[in-house]
């Protein structure tokens, strides 16, 4: 049996198989190595394409339903989808929720017939700040400031739970305002109320890696809309 040294005075001798065993080794792994490419590359293309579309989904999902509950409600809320949808994006903008968030909200404050206007895009600024001070999502708080502003007098109950407790003048002034038929002048004393003891916490809290990652779920809904027509030829 040869020895160690009997192969290194082979190879010190006689390189050349050693060599080309080297050589063919490398291309084998070469060809190997795209051959990976060549199946993961398109493979990785197909997954960001997926991941996209999926964007692209839970973002019409959210405008489909935001559509149908204006319709629904007869446009209650004195607001286009197109301008509910405008205000989601000016929110993300300036804090952690995603336009698709405030969306799903939005149609959920929708159902509420009495909340109109400025009035219903302080109530999703609102919904924002709570959620962000007690660590929750929009959809709690956009229900807990929806039944406040929907009926006022009975409503200044309903956000007591989260905190916000009102006087007994906020509380008489509430009252005589809505009995009166000044619906607003009493949703607003709710609002002022939020934004005394809340305003502002979700622009405060608002984190660049977060607003990244919903900037990058744009791009990917973008990309999903391009790339939608094709999946569905493919389908």
């Amino acid at each position: 049996m040869a020895g160690i040294g009997d192969l290194v005075a082979k190879l010190t001798v006689d390189s050349a198989p050693f060599s080309k065993g080297l050589g063919t080794a490398s291309s084998s792994l070469t060809s190997f190595a795209g051959t990976v490419a060549s199946v993961l590359g398109p493979l990785a293309g197909l997954l960001g394409g997926a991941v996209s579309v999926n964007a692209l989904k839970t973002q019409i999902d959210a405008e489909k339903k935001l559509a149908a509950v204006i319709k629904a409600t007869g446009g209650a809320a004195e607001l286009t989808a197109g301008e509910i949808k405008e205000y989601a994006s000016q929110l993300q903008g300036v804090s952690n929720f995603g336009d698709e968030a405030t969306i799903n909200s939005a149609a959920m404050l929708a159902t509420f017939k009495e909340i109109k206007g400025d009035v219903f895009k302080d109530a999703l600024t609102s919904a924002a700040d709570l959620s962000t001070v007690l660590g929750t999502d929009m959809k709690g708080s956009i229900i807990q400031i929806g039944k406040a502003l929907n009926d006022p007098i009975k409503g200044v109950s309903a956000l007591a739970d989260a905190g916000v407790s009102f006087t007994q003048q906020q509380k008489d002034q509430i009252k005589t305002m809505q009995e009166s038929g000044d619906m607003m002048g009493a949703q607003q004393v709710i609002l002022n109320e939020l934004k005394g003891e809340f305003g502002g916490a979700a622009e405060a809290m608002a984190d660049p890696w977060t607003q990244a990652q919903n900037a990058l779920g744009d791009t990917a809904e973008m990309v999903g809309t391009a790339l939608l027509p094709a999946i569905n030829v493919l389908s």
